[in-house]
């Protein structure tokens, strides 16, 4: 809450006392603290019966003290008396105007009034300066006297010496320190000695002056000039460079208005000190170079159509524009055609980064997605972060291409990146590869089997399998590192023994899958693309699985499939002569999938016990074989004897088994 405020509360609150107690009625207020004669001793309700004080040997101390109106009595017209803590109130003028919340020049004069709100209790005014000391002089010299209050100049020369008040913002508060002569107890805690009440205002510095807010600025970069001086007064700001047409004042900024025909600093602008005694306005500016603003102070406000008078003052200060610059460089060292390729760097010349790219036999071109020319928007630290996604690159060949980060958009032609401000990187692109492996080459039924491998710049990779009467497809997700890895189970009723092709597919740069199967459905007449993980297709249905290839999208676009884009029925190929006509398919150079083709065996689950040789007892039996059932899988041994008859005592002890 601000001083007028609060002092606004203050005087709410003694009205409504006064109203209380009626029209014309003289209520006293006595202050916590304060010495009221030992003969008002006793306890005192409020007016509402809520709270109770003690005045005790004439004094009413402590915290927490309610204040309000006590000892109230209906049947009297002007009974009772109000209790609050020691406070004033205080009024401060500059030629009739209140500079409270406000604010004064430093060479105004201010008038200073206060009144306490008990009678008897005369405070005085301290003063809390804008380096938070706390003093009774304001200007550094003379005294603001609670016997004398009047008008005080803040600025006061005695002799060769000029004193000022110090330029910031200032508060006071009523003081009731005993050592100014008020009535409160001797021992009254410090912070009841300063009003509650705390005033403020804002001394402004009048000399003139000009600042720029630094040094140096890059280029298209925003800088700020403040004026300060004598509020209200008008200032113009110009510059009389070569090139100083190219900087410009921010548009939409109040108070700033063009002093010539066209909005730059060549021909000005006009402004007028606030009440502040500054006045800020931010420029960009679009040529580099160094330049000298002038601010050109007059004896009187801007005004539309005003006729302004110099003040004989100007004051200038000096910018240097300096070329911005922009780092770039790529995440990695290398990128698979299909992945996301990410560039990052900084850029301290423009609000955006634009991309184009060269290489072999790539002319000076724009990079675009699609139609759109690739930017990049420059975040508030100057940092920037592209992720230019892997399609752009489709139709590149693997190598290494040159990438250029610009502050602007160029035509593209590679000369006119003399003219502005870029950087450039290096990026390789290579062709993506795909490795698979089985986990076993002979699998027991009811085992399970891994399809794992790695398959860069993909998100996922197509598996077949291929068997007699047997045809089962599906994907396999790949993981962020280009792994994948699917475990599939071997039921005996879905898998008999036998031999069976694995072909695992990687879309490669287009990111789409030219070959698949499509499973015709009778009834609708239509091709149905194949689920993430379907169900084994057995020969009942096997014929429902057409592979199909679309040199110019991805396979599950053809729907229905034309015929020419069917290359064969699963039903109408042995398993090893659709496993090769597929690879003879993805071999085409009309598409740039890849594949890996492996096979395994299905076979009767089978253990067998490797020859144990005779043991002396008491000695280490090991029991060793193979199995073609997964790993994990529990063997049982068991060990019968060869002999059950009885066995004379002194021969030696020995027994024989087979398992």
């Amino acid at each position: 809450m601000n001083a007028k405020k609060i002092m606004g509360a203050v005087l709410v609150a003694l009205l409504a006392v006064a109203l209380f107690v009626g029209a014309g009625a003289a209520v006293p207020t006595y202050f916590v603290y304060e010495d009221l004669g030992t003969g008002m001793d006793g306890a005192y309700t409020d007016k509402d019966g809520k709270n109770t004080i003690q005045i005790v040997n004439g004094y009413i101390t402590g915290d927490n003290i309610v204040e309000g109106l006590y000892g109230y009595d209906e049947a009297a017209s002007n009974s009772g008396f109000y209790v609050m803590y020691p406070d004033a109130q205080i009024s401060a003028t500059n030629n009739g105007m209140s500079i409270i919340g406000g604010a004064v020049p430093d060479n105004g004069v201010v008038t200073f009034a206060i009144e306490s709100y008990a009678n008897g209790v005369t405070p005085a005014i301290v003063f809390t300066s804008p380096d938070g000391v706390k003093t009774t002089v304001l200007n550094g010299y003379t005294e603001v006297s609670s016997s004398s209050m009047g008008s005080y100049p803040l600025t006061t020369t005695v002799g060769s010496e000029t004193f000022t008040a110090a330029p910031g913002e200032w508060t006071m508060q009523a003081y009731f320190g005993s050592e100014v002569g008020t009535t409160l107890k001797a021992d009254t805690p410090q912070k009841y000695q300063f009003g509650t009440t705390v005033y403020k205002f804002t001394v402004v510095d009048t000399d003139k002056s000009i600042s720029i807010s630094a040094d140096s600025v890059i280029k298209g970069n925003t800088f700020m000039v403040t004026v300060s001086g004598y509020p209200g007064v008008g200032v113009k700001l110009f510059s009389e460079d070569e090139d100083a047409a190219g900087i410009v004042a921010v548009a939409g900024q109040l108070g700033v208005v063009k002093a010539g025909a066209n909005d730059n600093l060549a021909d000005g602008y006009y402004v007028n000190i606030g009440e502040d005694g500054k006045k800020t306005v931010a420029f960009t500016a679009a040529e580099d170079g160094k330049f000298t603003i002038k601010a050109q102070f007059y004896n009187g406000a801007y005004t539309t159509g005003a006729t302004l008078t110099e003040d004989g003052s100007a004051k200038t200060a000096k910018v240097t524009i300096i070329e911005g610059a922009i780092t770039a460089e790529a995440g990695a060292d290398f990128y698979y055609l299909g992945n996301d390729v990410t560039i990052s760097g900084t850029n301290t010349e423009s609000k955006n980064v634009w991309f184009y790219i060269k290489g072999s036999n790539v002319p000076f071109m724009k990079l675009m997605d699609g139609t759109d020319h690739i930017k990049e928007a420059v975040k508030s630290d100057k940092t920037w972060e592209a992720k230019i996604k892997g399609d752009v690159f489709k139709n590149y060949d693997a190598g290494t291409y040159t990438i250029y980060a610009v502050a602007e958009e160029i035509a593209p032609m590679i000369d006119l990146l003399s003219d502005t401000t870029y950087a450039s990187v290096a990026v390789a692109l290579k062709q993506p590869f795909l490795t698979a492996e089985l986990s076993s080459s002979v699998v027991a039924q009811d085992s399970k089997l891994t399809i794992s491998g790695t398959a860069e710049a993909a998100e996922k990779v197509m598996y077949y399998v291929f068997g007699n009467n047997k045809f089962a497809s599906g994907f396999l997700p790949v993981d962020d590192d280009g792994t994948f890895e699917k475990e599939i189970t071997i039921y005996a009723k879905d898998y008999a023994t036998g031999q069976y092709f694995v072909v695992i597919q990687h879309p490669m740069y287009d990111t789409v899958f030219n070959i698949g199967p499509l499973y015709y459905n009778q009834s609708s007449g239509l091709y149905k693309f194949i689920s993430e993980d379907p169900a084994a297709v057995t020969v009942g249905n096997k014929g429902k699985a057409e592979i199909v290839l679309n040199t110019t999208a991805s396979y599950d676009s053809v729907k229905p499939a034309a015929k020419g884009n069917v290359l064969f029925n699963t039903l109408e190929r042995q398993s090893s002569n659709a496993a090769e006509a597929l690879c003879q398919a993805l071999d085409t150079q009309n598409i740039d999938d890849l594949y890996v083709k492996a096979t395994f065996v299905v076979a009767q689950p089978t253990a067998t016990i490797n020859p144990v040789d005779d043991v002396a007892k008491g000695a280490k039996l090991v029991v060793s074989g193979t199995s073609n059932m997964a790993p994990g899988t529990i063997v049982t041994v068991e060990m019968l004897s060869t002999a059950f008859a009885a066995i004379p005592k002194e021969s030696v002890n020995s027994a024989s088994f087979i398992t």
